[in-house]
C-alpha cells in the first residue's frame, strides 16, 4: 500500500472517530485508530502501522501538546500530568479533557490533509 493510500485510509478512520464519536470511550485516539483499522483492514494493518509512523511528529506540533508523546492530551491539572489523567479518567471523550482530545483529532485531520507534518 503507498503512503497516500494510507494516509487517506487513516484521515478516514480519524474523521469517523471525529463524526461518529469513539468507539471505545475508555480509550483515546490511538486506541480508537487501532480498532478501527484492525475491523476495516485486519490485524497487521498498514494503515496502523502508517499511524505509529506519523502520529508523534503530529502530535508534537499540536500547539496544547503535553510533552508526552504517549499521552499528548493535557491533563488540564497544574499538579497531575498527561499520562496520570488518562489512567484516572473513566470516559476519555467528555468534560474539558475530552474537549482537549476532540481538538487534538481536528489537529491531526488537517495535518493529514495538508501533509503538513514529520512522518518519522
Amino acid at each position: 500500500m503507498s503512503d497516500i493510500k494510507e494516509r487517506q485510509l487513516l484521515t478516514a478512520i480519524l474523521k469517523d472517530i471525529l463524526y461518529r464519536g469513539p468507539q471505545l470511550r475508555s480509550s483515546g485516539i490511538c486506541g480508537n485508530v487501532r480498532v478501527l483499522a484492525q475491523m476495516l483492514h485486519g490485524y497487521d494493518s498498514a494503515v496502523w502501522s502508517y499511524w505509529r509512523d506519523v502520529n508523534g511528529g503530529i502530535f508534537e506540533n499540536w500547539p496544547e501538546f503535553s510533552g508526552n508523546i504517549y499521552y499528548p492530551v493535557p491533563s488540564g491539572n497544574r499538579i497531575l500530568p498527561a499520562n496520570d489523567m488518562y489512567t484516572l479518567v473513566h470516559d476519555l471523550w467528555e468534560n474539558q479533557y475530552g474537549e482537549a482530545r476532540f481538538r487534538l483529532l481536528e489537529f491531526l485531520i488537517t495535518s493529514l490533509e495538508s501533509g503538513d507534518y514529520d512522518d518519522a
